[in-house]
């Protein structure tokens, strides 16, 4: 095989952080909207959230002629079908990725979602395994103070020794709560940095959308079969992340 996928993950140990519905709106846009082909690997055993999300929104469609038409125009616009999700676990999941594309075209990008503990069977090997991690964290004493152990476990534990195609850590700001006081996040930012890790310029708000699924009727926001609406991608900070994201993945 010449063409090698890039592997993605956004990941952290710590749970509801995110992750899941980041995935989904980094591939949705990477695919439907950017053109690249998306493979998402999704290995939150056992929920599987991305998988049943699909399963949900396969559903919500079937029972709208609104979104039947959207998706018709959709495909006649970018020529994407729906990007395929792979139920699978962390000690499976690359050759569940390698099997499937030796029945299928070799994806630009895949798109892996771990489970929220990294004690999971599986999981360091796999994340030896990414090309590129994007750590999301919010401003929360106990988050950052995890997400920090878990940035530096695998910058020092897997990049350090270089034995692995990993090539970077990127913390990112989620959940920000405009409210809050600047120098909050300076002190935060300065702990970051004190420790060597890299923190990407983003920061996506506190948006009660980024958990919206189509219900057929309203806009779209999360969505495994849509890019979600562009106004709400500017105005949440997703174009500005998925813009970032490329660059330090060298998508082209």
């Amino acid at each position: 095989m010449d063409k090698q996928p890039v592997f993605i993950s956004i990941a952290n140990q710590k749970g509801g952080i995110g992750k899941s519905t980041y995935t989904i709106f980094t591939a949705s846009l990477l695919h439907y909207r950017m053109g690249y082909r998306v493979l998402v690997a999704d290995c939150d055993y056992p929920q599987w959230s991305i998988a049943r999300q699909r399963e949900r929104d396969l559903d919500v469609m079937e029972s709208s002629e609104r979104l039947k038409q959207q998706m018709m125009t959709q495909y006649k616009q970018t020529g994407q079908k729906v990007w395929p999700v792979l139920e699978t676990q962390p000690s499976s999941a690359l050759a569940d990725v390698s099997n499937y594309i030796r029945q299928e075209e070799v994806p630009d990008v895949v798109l892996v979602d771990f489970p929220g503990t990294i004690g999971t069977k599986g999981v360091l090997g796999l994340m030896a395994c990414m090309d590129y991690l994007f750590v999301p964290v919010r401003a929360d004493k106990t988050v950052l103070e995890s997400s920090i152990t878990f940035a530096r476990t695998i910058n020092e534990g897997i990049i350090a020794r270089k034995s692995s195609p990993l090539k970077s850590v990127s913390m990112f700001w989620t959940m920000l709560d405009r409210r809050e006081r600047t120098p909050l996040y300076e002190h935060y930012e300065q702990v970051i940095r004190h420790f060597g890790l890299s923190l990407m310029r983003s920061r996506l708000p506190m948006r009660s959308r980024f958990s919206r699924e189509s219900d057929g009727n309203g806009g779209i926001f999360r969505s495994t079969l849509f890019a979600a609406d562009r106004s709400f991608t500017v105005d949440s900070g997703m174009d500005d992340f998925l813009a970032e994201l490329c660059a330090i993945a060298k998508l082209e």
